[in-house]
């Protein structure tokens, strides 16, 4: 694993959708990569191991909300104001299940608004990884 520690909170997403195609691991990894790239998004790639590891009960890198806002954005989870992009999403999660009442289910607890965009984003990849849990990916 020679990418960024930082890319699992964007796979998580990809998880929850079962195996992601080769172009989506692509978008993931440029927008992590993107967001690495400047030091207002940057996070330290030593503490978010360490906070993956613990599964966030360790301290969480200091700019993960700004770090998870760009991705989101990137990934067009959010839109340009920081609002949720609930068609999109719906379309992503459609794409890769089946259950419209699951498609439903997940989008409303994870595509929600939250106290402001970094928490919104925040919100969406632990929902993310909460559903990717649950399914065993």
């Amino acid at each position: 694993m020679k990418f960024f520690i930082a890319i699992l909170l964007s796979l998580a997403f990809a998880m929850v959708m079962g195996n992601a195609s080769d172009e989506a691991k692509e978008k993931i990894k440029a927008a992590n990569q993107k967001c690495q790239g400047d030091p207002k998004t940057a996070v330290d790639k030593t503490t978010l191991k360490a906070y993956i590891d613990s599964k966030g009960t360790a301290p969480a890198p200091e700019n993960i909300g700004a770090h998870a806002l760009c991705v989101s954005k990137e990934l067009n989870w959010q839109n340009a104001d920081g609002s949720v992009n609930r068609e999109h999403l719906k379309e992503r999660i459609s794409a890769h299940v089946d259950d419209a009442s699951k498609v439903d289910e997940i989008l409303n607890e994870c595509a929600v608004v939250k106290d402001n965009e970094e928490a919104t984003a925040r919100h969406l990849f632990r929902c993310f990884y909460k559903y990717a849990k649950d399914h065993g990916h």
